[in-house]
């Protein structure tokens, strides 16, 4: 995670205790309050929420704070009824820890035509950033006086992709299965790399006929008689895609329902506590589409679910002022996490193995894999927003919201390169999500 959201994050969680202090801070002598004239119980128009005693007008849910004792002007009234939220999340999540698109342990220094190099993977996953995608909030519930109920749902989802050519691949072969015999010379036979007179799986050459019955040298390079196959003239070939395309999804889903209870407002603060259950789905998706070099149509796609649930807790704050409002929120869930992968794939769909200049003994191979664990996953979130009211009963919203998931999995760093077939590890990725969003949106009679 990059410093400055890192920072950002730090900041909001000190805002709580913040918010806290300032809730108890006196705002009766507060200069907005001071020359206000009341019209039958209520405060001018410039103030919707300063409430004098008088009639209770209970149009939309209004609380009369008949279990709050003795309203006086400083004291504001607050919406009961049911209520609904909507924000618009301009979200980002933190890129996955970053692997190498391949084995890293495979790469080696190898030498052709006479120049020796480093053979590397070309690419990792650094190219999934940190963006910020569209997402989205509901949240509604009903509130009472002081009990009531919430509850919550979202959803977010983005994609990134990447495109390129000449890409190095090195994996894992444990069976040599990359492994060949090439004919430089286009005689249509091995050539003998280790001269030792065994030409791959063709033959050997005795010499120069000298009849009868007998060879001797020079060498003629012609096959007189067959042979153990010697894999001593074995090379190992080098992958290298022409095309390579890879793309990676990661997709948010949430649902939450809270009981929550509400103290009465003070001095314009007002402090509401929930207790509930919570579901996180994180769905991690990677996959590539590879094509040309001897490994032609290769493909790869892996999706890791991530289901948390578990016991949620939490607490807001809200301070008002005139048309104005501040809240600050945290929440906590202690969350049990059934991670599932899942893999699909094919290597070399255009393989033909047994032929020069190429592997002998790589073939067509499709394949799956699936693993999955139970851990902790921890999830914690904090939530600051101001409000500016435009009636009694809706507001627009703006605000920022952090969320920090534990023991996720993340399907990139899963990946195990290995012929015949790529596989799935079950504790390759089990890393710290931070989800930072922008909030812009709207709320009725909360």
């Amino acid at each position: 995670m990059s410093r400055w959201r890192y920072i950002t994050y730090l900041v909001c969680v000190a805002l709580l205790p913040v918010a806290g202090a300032g809730a108890t801070e006196p705002m009766s002598g507060d200069s907005w309050w001071q020359g206000q004239q009341l019209m039958g119980g209520y405060a001018a128009a410039s103030d919707p929420y300063a409430y004098a005693a008088g009639p209770a007008q209970q149009t939309f849910g209004y609380d009369d704070y008949a279990s709050c004792g003795p309203a006086i002007p400083q004291q504001l009234p607050t919406n009961c009824g049911y209520f609904f939220q909507y924000d618009y999340l301009l979200w980002s999540v933190n890129a996955p820890r970053v692997t190498t698109i391949g084995d890293a342990g495979s790469e080696r220094t190898v030498n052709v035509g006479g120049v020796s190099y480093h053979f590397t993977n070309s690419l990792d996953t650094s190219w999934i950033g940190e963006e910020f995608h569209s997402g989205h909030r509901w949240e509604f519930g009903n509130q009472g006086e002081q009990d009531g109920w919430i509850g919550s749902v979202l959803y977010g989802s983005y994609e990134e992709s990447l495109s390129a050519s000449g890409v190095n691949f090195a994996p894992i072969d444990p069976y040599n299965l990359l492994a060949g015999y090439e004919d430089l010379n286009g005689d249509g036979i091995d050539d003998d790399r280790n001269g030792n007179h065994v030409f791959g799986r063709y033959g050997e050459d005795l010499g120069t006929p000298d009849p009868p019955n007998g060879f001797t040298p020079p060498f003629d390079n012609v096959i007189d008689q067959a042979a153990p196959t010697d894999v001593g003239d074995q090379v190992l070939y080098l992958v290298t895609f022409g095309n390579f395309q890879v793309h990676n999804t990661t997709t948010l889903a949430g649902v939450e329902f809270m009981y929550s209870h509400r103290t009465c407002m003070s001095d314009r603060n007002q402090w509401t506590w929930f207790g509930g259950v919570r579901y996180l789905s994180v769905e991690d998706q990677f996959g590539f589409t590879a094509t040309g070099g001897i490994l032609d149509a290769t493909s790869l796609d892996t999706t890791v679910h991530n289901n948390v649930v578990g016991p949620q807790v939490g607490g807001r704050w809200v301070h008002r002022r005139g048309w104005f409002s501040l809240s600050a929120e945290g929440r906590f869930l202690a969350g049990l996490n059934a991670q599932r992968g899942t893999m699909t794939g094919q290597i070399a769909t255009n393989a033909q193995a047994t032929g020069l200049n190429e592997p002998a003994a790589l073939t067509a191979t499709a394949f799956n894999d699936a693993v999955s664990d139970e851990v902790f996953s921890p999830i914690g979130e904090v939530r600051v927003d101001s409000r500016y009211f435009i009636n009694r009963f809706a507001a627009f919203r703006v605000g920022y919201t952090g969320i920090y998931a534990g023991g996720i999995s993340r399907a990139a760093p899963k990946v195990v390169y290995e012929l015949p077939h790529f596989w799935l590890s079950n504790t390759a990725s089990r890393e710290g999500m931070f989800i930072h969003a922008l909030t812009f949106g709207f709320e009725l009679n909360r």
